[in-house]
């Protein structure tokens, strides 16, 4: 029988590989990102991230809901959900080192694949199917283990933005919380064999995907 969660682990290199060809996305990852850009990203970071403890409670209480063969999952969101605390505030506190308030980001609106991102959670998380965070949580996951800690190194090491060593919890703190969280997620994924959950988990990875590349602020096109 194949392994359904090599679909999974496709998506998420895809998307690696389709960030580290994106100009803003490679210079965050290779330390050169310009302020404006770092800001901007962190932004729209911070909009997405606010939303995912709360999803994840919501998805728990469901999941638990549904009886003893959810059980395992269950305890799986609430041990994310646990994680993901505060995480917001790393990102705010990175923000207001390099000069942006909180009011500053709050005066500014999500962006299309932000919107579209909290919306779509959170339809699964209240009516949808509480396993469609799973999917999200992976490619996440995925890149976070993949590329923040390599991020957060080369903004220290090469970044020309003053302040950027204090400005970089966000980042070193998921590449480090992250690391060997993939491999934890798979070994608990296989266990699931139902069709129409897989079908869930795979479907927002996808979408999830589809969003990530454009949370990141756009160069202006050449005339």
């Amino acid at each position: 029988m194949t392994d359904w969660t090599q679909q999974l682990l496709a998506m998420s290199r895809t998307l690696v590989h389709t960030l580290d060809r994106r100009q803003v996305p490679r210079s965050l990852f290779e330390g050169t990102i310009f302020l404006e850009h770092y800001i901007a990203w962190g932004i729209q970071t911070y909009f997405y991230v606010q939303e995912t403890q709360p999803n994840l409670l919501k998805s728990c209480r469901r999941m638990k809901r549904r009886g003893r063969r959810h059980a395992v999952i269950a305890d799986l969101l609430l041990t994310k959900a646990e994680e993901e605390t505060k995480h917001d505030e790393w990102m705010l506190s990175d923000l207001r080192t390099l000069g942006c308030s909180r009011t500053e980001v709050e005066r500014t609106q999500p962006c299309g694949a932000v919107r579209a991102y909290i919306a779509t959670n959170r339809f699964h998380a209240e009516e949808g199917s509480p396993y469609a965070i799973l999917g999200t949580a992976f490619i996440l996951e995925f890149l976070s283990e993949q590329r923040a800690s390599k991020a957060a190194l080369n903004l220290i090491a090469r970044s020309k933005i003053p302040g950027i060593a204090h400005a970089v919890s966000f980042v070193s703190q998921h590449g480090q919380l992250d690391g060997g969280h993939v491999d934890d997620a798979l070994r608990l994924l296989r266990v699931i064999t139902c069709p129409r959950e897989q079908g869930a988990i795979l479907s927002m990875a996808k979408f999830t995907a589809s969003l990530i590349p454009s949370f990141f602020p756009k160069l202006p096109r050449k005339a």
